[in-house]
């Protein structure tokens, strides 16, 4: 049994020798062989192409994004001005805008009376005194000196907290002109036809004679060859109107926050 056993130890013992000679060669025996550095180098140029290809589609994406949401911008953009000049021409015609296509009906306009008297103007629609044609013809300003302004008496008061009748910056609140600017290809897209609020929140009066009470409508002095002897022209000071402009899709009319774009004008017309 012993020399079994012995027999078998120099056998197992040979072969542990054996394997030990064939590392010492592996060790001493230079890597020359380039096997797997073809698969290294296709790995990286893979990762460094796919890192390229990922930022032109990046880029691409964010300036198809960007382009839509400037499209959509500037079509808001494009009906706030289209309201600003709707606007426009009905403090020039006195409120005198009758455009039933886009929804505005008002066929006369306002009689402003004495500027000195804020109480005689006139509705020629209505026949009576109206916020519309306060703001066009008066200053929300205190007449009677009593602290609490008048000039818009018949405006509805947007700030109850404050003494006088207080009109709000917001457009969309009780506006002056609401108006409907379609889109000719599809009238009834939500997305691509806007409503306009138009609104007058402020005005300071000035001498123009917008009554018709003096020489015809026009100022003292207008055409006159030879003045009179004492009489004092005063420079003209036309009428300041703070108007408020905003367009908004129809699809955001109901919850103008969540519009993912809309055009606010702030406008300052000399009339």
């Amino acid at each position: 049994m012993t020399g079994k056993h012995d027999e078998k130890g120099v056998k197992v013992n040979k072969k542990s020798s054996r394997g030990l000679r064939d590392l010492a060669c592996l060790s001493a025996r230079p890597l020359s062989s380039e096997q797997g550095v073809a698969l290294v180098m296709v790995l990286v140029i893979s990762m460094i192409a796919l890192a390229i290809v990922s930022a032109v589609v990046y880029m691409i994406t964010q300036g198809t994004r960007t382009s839509g949401y400037q499209r959509i911008f500037r079509s808001s953009e494009d009906a706030g001005f289209g309201g600003a000049d709707l606007t426009k021409e009905y403090v020039m015609n006195r409120g005198d805008l009758n455009i039933p296509a886009v929804g505005i009906v008002y066929s006369l306009g306002c009689f402003c009376g004495n500027i000195d008297d804020v109480t005689d103007n006139k509705d020629l629609m209505t026949g009576a005194r109206t916020c519309r044609c306060d703001k066009l013809c008066n200053g929300n300003i205190d007449t009677n000196s009593d602290g609490v302004p008048d000039g818009w008496a018949t405006c509805p008061d947007e700030d109850g907290g404050v003494p006088g009748s207080q009109v709000s910056l917001d457009p969309t609140q009780n506006p002056d002109i609401m108006m409907d600017l379609r889109n000719p290809l599809d009238p009834l897209d939500p997305l691509t036809n806007y409503r306009v609020f138009s609104k007058i929140v402020n005005t300071v009066q000035g001498n123009t004679d917008v009554g018709g009470v003096v020489t015809g409508g026009r100022l003292g002095g207008h055409g006159v060859v030879e003045a009179s002897s004492g009489v004092v022209n005063p420079p003209h000071h036309p009428f300041l109107y703070r108007i408020e402009v905003e367009a908004i899709q129809f699809a955001y009319i109901a919850a103008p926050a969540s519009a993912p774009s809309r055009s606010r004008l702030s406008i300052l017309m000399g009339y």
